[in-house]
């Protein structure tokens, strides 16, 4: 049965993921880099079930991330969370000059 259940999970984290992919908007305009990534974390700060997304918005812009959406938690699906994302920092390059 222990398969199963990681069955189950694995399915649970990539539809969660793809649903992610798909309420994200795709980077563009002002303030987008050119990879078209988005960093994605869990709010450090936030306490409790997320229901007030406004809520969980400035808790994240709060945190130094652009926007907050609340989101199924896939270990507990009961108890949603707040998610935090940003665009991606620009890599960083490195120059290399010759002398």
């Amino acid at each position: 049965m222990a398969s199963s259940s990681l069955c189950k999970m694995t399915a649970a984290m990539a539809a969660c993921i793809v649903l992610l992919a798909l309420v994200l908007p795709p980077c563009s305009g002002q303030g987008s880099n050119e990879s078209g990534c988005t960093e994605v974390a869990r709010s450090k700060t936030w306490k409790g079930d997320c229901h007030n997304y406004s809520a969980c918005a400035d808790v994240c812009r709060g945190e130094g991330y652009a926007k907050g959406y609340c989101f199924t938690d896939v270990a507990d699906p009961d108890h949603p969370v707040c998610m935090c994302a940003s665009p991606c920092p620009p890599a960083t390059t490195t120059r290399k000059t010759s002398s």
